[in-house]
C-alpha cells in the first residue's frame, strides 16, 4: 500500500514484482471434456520445477494525494499432471493472462503513534480484472480410448472492494485486502472473490524499499457456452507470494 503523502499535492508511485506460486482445486472444462484439477501446497516443489512452464508477474501504484489507480498482471501457465478419480491419468496445460485496473481511495488514514509514525489505513477500491484462460484436458483411461480438448476463453469481472493496513512495529506493516467481482453479468464469472494478507517490511537502509511476505487466494467460478464451446474454469488457487516493493 502506498504510505500516507500528508498533502493533496503530492504524487507517488509504487513498483513490485512479485512471485505468486498458487495451489489450484476445482475443475476446468473444454469442449464439453472436464477434470477435476488438484494441485496442493504439499507439492509446492513440483509447482515450482515441473508443473510452472512460465510465468511474469508485476504491480503498479500511481497516485496524488488519498487518490490513485492500481494496475496489476499476471501471465502464467502450468502443466499439471494427476492420478485420475478412476485410475488412469489426467494430464492438465493451463495457460493465464489476469491483468486488472483498479481505482483507490483512501477514506481512513488514522496516526496511532506520532513519535514512530505508526499508522492505520483503509482504502476503498474498484474496477475491473480481465482474464484470458486457456484450458487444455487430457484424460488417459486406464482402459478405453485417450480423450483430449483445449479452448480458450476471456471475460471481464467489474471488481470492488477494500484494503487495510497498520503499522505492527516500526519498520513493519500489516495488510489485507478482498474484493469481489463478476456477479454473473454477462458473459462475467458467476462470482470470483480474491483475499490477499501479509506483512510489508522495509528497510531501513534504503526507505521506500520493501520485501513484501503473504498469502494469496482466487477463487474463480466461470461457465460459459456449450457443446463445442463449453468452457469451464471453476477453480481456487491459493498459496504464498514473495514481493520486492519501491516506492517513490
Amino acid at each position: 500500500m502506498h504510505p500516507a503523502t500528508g498533502s493533496p499535492d503530492q504524487t507517488w508511485v509504487l513498483v513490485a514484482p512479485y512471485v505468486w506460486t498458487p495451489a489450484m482445486k476445482g475443475r476446468i472444462g473444454a469442449r464439453g471434456v472436464s477434470a477435476p484439477i488438484d494441485m496442493s501446497l504439499s507439492d509446492l516443489y513440483d509447482i515450482l520445477f515441473d508443473d510452472l512452464n512460465g510465468a511474469v508477474m508485476g504491480h503498479i501504484e500511481v497516485g496524488k494525494g488519498n487518490f490513485g489507480l492500481i494496475f496489476d498482471g499476471m501471465l502464467m501457465r502450468v502443466s499439471p499432471s494427476q492420478t485420475g478419480p478412476l485410475g488412469g491419468r489426467l494430464d492438465f496445460d493451463i495457460s493465464s493472462t489476469i491483468l486488472e485496473s483498479m481505482a483507490m481511495a483512501r477514506v481512513v488514514d488514522v496516526e496511532l503513534d506520532a513519535a514512530t509514525n505508526a499508522r492505520w489505513s483503509v482504502d476503498l477500491l474498484g474496477g475491473a480484472r480481465y482474464y484470458q484462460v486457456q484450458n487444455g484436458v487430457r484424460i488417459n483411461p486406464v482402459n478405453g480410448p485417450t480423450v483430449s480438448a483445449d479452448l480458450s476463453k476471456e471475460w471481464v469481472d467489474l471488481v470492488i472492494g477494500a484494503r487495510t493496513a497498520v503499522t505492527l512495529v516500526p519498520g513493519l506493516d500489516g495488510f489485507a485486502r478482498t474484493d469481489f467481482g463478476g456477479f454473473g453479468i454477462g458473459t462475467s464469472s458467476q462470482l470470483a472473490w480474491n483475499l490477499i494478507t501479509g506483512v510489508s517490511w522495509e528497510c531501513q537502509s534504503h526507505p521506500g524499499t520493501s520485501l513484501v511476505l503473504g498469502y494469496r487466494v482466487l477463487d474463480i467460478n466461470e461457465s460459459q457456452g456449450s457443446g463445442d464451446q463449453q468452457f469451464r474454469f471453476d477453480v481456487t488457487m491459493q498459496g504464498p507470494f514473495a514481493a520486492f516493493s519501491f516506492a517513490f
